[in-house]
């Protein structure tokens, strides 16, 4: 059972990251491209229509200041999730390869736990940082 959920898991979140590396046939005037998989460049949304970085006046530094801080989070947390998906991963490679041996199935098992409560948190991290930055800077 926990094979097939494993499996299952996999393949769903291999499908997710490969939908989300497919590039769009359109791109707008605002895109300024530099997005590695979901990851956003740190001046994202600090750009005008042809993709030069605004100057922050006395006013609005404390909110480029913020966008810049937000989108270096969002980025570090993505890549927790994609470090707790390696961990998913290298447990379904531990349980294939734990030959019936209890020790090392019960080792596999606990690092496929482990790295979905690592994934789950990243994803609840990472959307509570786009929450915030959605209400607070109104990205």
């Amino acid at each position: 059972m926990i094979k097939k959920s494993v499996i299952m898991m996999a393949l769903v979140l291999c499908g997710a990251v490969g939908v989300a590396t497919i590039p769009t046939a359109s791109v707008s005037a605002a895109d300024c491209g530099g997005n590695i998989l979901t990851l956003k460049p740190w001046y994202d949304g600090l750009t005008d229509d042809s993709c030069n970085i605004q100057s922050p006046t006395s006013d609005t530094m404390s909110s480029f200041i913020w966008h810049i801080a937000l989108n270096i989070v969002d980025d570090i947390l993505q890549i927790a999730g994609y470090v707790a998906f390696g961990f998913v991963v290298f447990g379904g490679f531990l349980y294939m390869t734990s030959t019936g041996q209890p020790e090392k199935a019960t080792r596999a098992r606990k690092t496929i736990t482990y790295g979905l409560i690592g994934v789950v948190v990243a994803m609840s991290a990472v959307l509570l940082v786009n929450v915030i930055a959605s209400t607070a800077l109104g990205i």
